[in-house]
């Protein structure tokens, strides 16, 4: 789908005025940010970005401080938390935590991370298993497919597992982390319902269900901006949802 001029730069324009610092302080990056500030390591910074891309549904406020309770829990330290074997306690534990989530879902998530971590990759982070994969959107797949919340499949737009990627990958970002080998031009834009009305509202795309063919749709229309790190444009949606009100 071919992208208007107009449209082309008021995107750009968008994308230049939102992706700033100052974009980290309501956006659930800040944390795997805050993460990295404390000194902690990859492992650190990458299961926080896992966490806080999990929960990343919702108001940004109250997932922020679900997001805040969790991360002072970990004493902002998650891989010495994951090693200590804490979460355990939450194994039997019913009690809501944020939304469709409760404290046994956050238990389930790190004994993945456990396995993953200690038995399956051992010494190495998961950006460098994800650097040797040709899919790593599939490879993450795999890796939650039995986690609440996280895709199964391709048939959605996988949109945390997108963020993710999104977070860890972009270097030279004053948002995105880029602590994982992986090219831009391979990331799919994160959409859920509300990137999905913006792509309508301006164009980008025609498909009326919020999947993965949507998703790849948007980002190949912003591969006519962006040849080289189309999900840049995941800034100019989120801009254009602020500043346009329907």
């Amino acid at each position: 789908m071919s992208v208007s001029q107009e449209i082309k730069y008021l995107l750009i324009r968008l994308a230049d005025q939102y992706e700033t610092k100052d974009f980290i302080k309501d956006d659930p990056i800040q944390f795997p940010h805050e993460v990295a500030k404390r000194g902690g390591s990859k492992r650190d910074i990458e299961i926080s970005a896992i966490l806080s891309s999990w929960l990343a549904y919702g108001n940004r406020k109250q997932l922020c401080l679900a997001l805040q309770v969790l991360h002072e829990l970990m004493g902002y330290k998650p891989f010495e938390y994951l090693n200590s074997y804490r979460w355990w306690t939450f194994k039997y534990c019913d009690i809501n935590m944020y939304r469709f989530y409760t404290y046994y879902d956050f238990y389930t998530l790190f004994n993945n991370l456990h396995i993953y971590y200690f038995d399956i990759y051992k010494s190495h982070t998961i950006g460098e298993i994800l650097r040797q994969s040709n899919d790593p959107l599939q490879e993450l797949i795999y890796m939650f497919d039995n986690i609440k919340g996280f895709p199964k499949d391709k048939k959605s737009a996988c949109k945390p597992l997108n963020m993710l990627l999104r977070w860890m990958s972009r270097k030279n970002s004053p948002v995105d982390l880029g602590l994982w080998d992986i090219k831009p031009p391979k990331l799919i834009l994160p959409v859920d319902t509300h990137v999905h009305r913006m792509a309508l509202e301006l164009g980008l795309t025609k498909r009326r269900q919020a999947d993965m063919k949507t998703a790849l749709e948007i980002t190949d229309a912003m591969r006519e901006i962006w040849m080289d790190d189309p999900v840049k444009g995941d800034f100019a949606l989120v801009g254009f949802g602020i500043n346009h009100k329907r």
